[in-house]
């Protein structure tokens, strides 16, 4: 699948950038590339979605025909592969916290933290990502920790709704491949603004494709949007 040949060799690219040498008791036995991409995974069509075996206890579905629902959510984006990685090869970061993923996707990153530990995931998206979402939660071995809603993060009632779903707050805030709209670059950081507190993880990973494309934001200037917040 030369797409999928691609994309594992944007995850490569992407990880071999950003991810920095671990320490500590979550240490991995094997600190290459492949360990936090995830290279032995398989893929195969499941019906009309395409079924990705990342790592043990890691499955997810994508929806390349868009069965479900057509977005830009429906494949499996190298940011997301290289966050889940992260993720993977840190496990404590994610043990018993309560986690919410924003702008989810096929949630690759929120099913790792479940499939890590995390006491309880929420997985958010726009409700025409909610159905993907939904089986890939039905799919996991670990969807007793696992809910879906929807989260626009230009609605105020929807931040709220999201926010009241953690007791008291969340520990950790994830998201993927959210910088691609500098039009959502504000509301997005409003709204992990409303989901967090002082004591609240938040790890983003942004593929910068203002190096390649001069219409699409960066790095830069989602730092400068959540400056103003953080």
């Amino acid at each position: 699948n030369n797409n999928s040949n691609n994309n594992n060799n944007m995850a490569k690219q992407a990880a071999a950038a950003v991810v920095p040498p671990c320490s500590g008791a979550d240490e991995p036995q094997d600190g290459s590339i492949d360990a936090v991409i995830g290279s032995s995974e398989s893929v195969r069509w499941v019906g009309e979605l395409l079924e990705y075996d990342i790592r043990p206890g890691v499955v997810v579905v994508t929806d390349p025909r868009n069965t479900l629902g057509a977005g830009l959510g429906n494949g499996l984006w190298a940011a997301g592969r290289v966050l889940a990685g992260y993720l993977a090869l840190r496990p404590s970061i994610c043990r018993a916290k309560r986690v919410v993923e924003l702008g989810a996707g096929v949630g690759v990153v929120g099913l790792t933290a479940a499939a890590l530990g995390a006491e309880d995931v929420v997985l958010t998206d726009m409700e025409h990502q909610v159905p993907l979402l939904r089986c890939n939660q039905n799919r996991s071995d670990y969807k007793q920790v696992l809910s879906v809603h929807r989260l626009d993060w230009r609605s105020a009632e929807d931040r709220k709704a999201v926010a009241a779903l953690a007791k008291p707050s969340y520990d950790l805030v994830v998201a993927s491949d959210v910088g691609y709209d500098e039009d959502l670059l504000e509301p997005l950081v409003e709204t992990i603004a409303a989901l967090s507190t002082q004591e609240t993880t938040i790890l983003i990973a942004i593929a910068d494709r203002a190096l390649q494309e001069e219409m699409e934001p960066g790095v830069e200037d989602f730092i400068r949007a959540a400056s103003p917040y953080f």
